[in-house]
């Protein structure tokens, strides 16, 4: 748990932080919310979150900004030292007058913005699909195994920094993208499917300005060798959640392999959503001569991923000693 600050709503709001899962700070609720009512506070919130400027360009979801603040408002409510704020009241009551409830799950695409640093002085703005499953793909979305792995590498920054970088199965792009703001040299994200490319490619341009190193390409993994990546020198390679399918999984290891022979370093995240299809990849690397090391989770911090869903590990493959 973190001290209550307005930086640590406004980086869990940002990200859409499920309601149920927020982390309001230490405290008791008395204290919380006497420490939110303060005038001072209430004025600081107002600035850096209603009136902030990514926010009027890139908003929430309505109904999640919706739910947001109806939470809000009930934790001022809850104490009796000072009034809620004029400015707040009067956006909470347009928020409610113009919001058209939803029932049943999101279906809108929204905009998520990722603050990099606890001060939110940097961020990647990502537009990406609420659903788990958006026109026959799952790559229309940030999953947690991508935030779980950047904050792997904010922790140990070397891994990425100076790097040329190849991403698998990017998605929407959010990990190449920090990869791109964190230091790395290069980072090429690809991905197959036609519309996945496109929301990544505009996620890329919305980003220009903070990522200006990173570019999208489009890889199958089956024809690697007829692709714009194959030949090219990578330091890394990183993929999450690419191991979903165990069919898949003999042709994606093979493709590792393929850059682990030229030199460049493996790492990935996975969701073992299924142990015999995580159990694939096992049996692949070892079919392969490629070594499995899982690298130690780090603690939530930057980011906010909800842990209870699947287990996440971190795995660095390299070459057996043979190869």
């Amino acid at each position: 748990m973190e001290t209550p600050s307005i930086e640590l709503i406004k980086r869990q709001f940002f990200q859409m932080v499920p309601i149920r899962l927020f982390n309001w700070g230490i405290g008791d609720s008395k204290e919380l919310s006497s420490f939110y009512a303060k005038p001072e506070v209430q004025d600081e919130f107002y600035e850096k979150i209603i009136n902030d400027a990514i926010f009027t360009k890139f908003p929430c979801s309505p109904n999640y900004t919706l739910n947001f603040f109806k939470a809000y408002i009930k934790i001022l409510e809850s104490q009796q030292e000072n009034e809620i704020s004029e400015n707040i009241l009067e956006y909470y009551l347009q928020l409610m007058m113009e919001t058209k409830r939803v029932s049943g799950p999101p279906t809108e695409a929204c905009f998520k913005t990722y603050y990099l640093d606890e001060n939110c002085n940097s961020w990647i703005t990502i537009k990406e699909d609420q659903r788990l499953i958006s026109q026959g793909t799952t790559g229309l979305r940030t999953w947690e195994a991508s935030l779980n792995i950047a904050e792997y590498f904010k922790s140990h920054p070397e891994t990425i920094q100076n790097k040329s970088v190849l991403e698998l199965g990017s998605g929407v792009g959010f990990l190449g993208l920090y990869c791109s703001h964190a230091g790395a040299k290069q980072v090429i994200m690809t991905d197959y499917s036609e519309h996945v490319l496109t929301g990544l490619e505009n996620n890329i341009r919305l980003n220009c300005q903070q990522c200006p190193n990173a570019s999208s390409s489009r890889l199958s993994w089956e024809d690697l060798e007829e692709s714009e990546v194959a030949n090219h020198q990578f330091d890394l390679v990183i993929g999450t959640d690419v191991t979903y399918d165990a069919a898949i999984i003999p042709v994606l290891v093979r493709v590792f392999k393929h850059f682990l022979v030229r030199g460049s370093e493996v790492i990935l995240a996975a969701t073992i959503r299924n142990q015999q299809t995580f159990d694939q990849l096992g049996i692949s690397t070892d079919e392969e001569g490629i070594k499995v090391e899982n690298l130690p989770l780090c603690q939530e911090g930057q980011f906010f991923y909800r842990e209870e869903i699947a287990q996440v590990v971190i795995l660095k493959l390299s070459l057996e000693a043979s190869q």
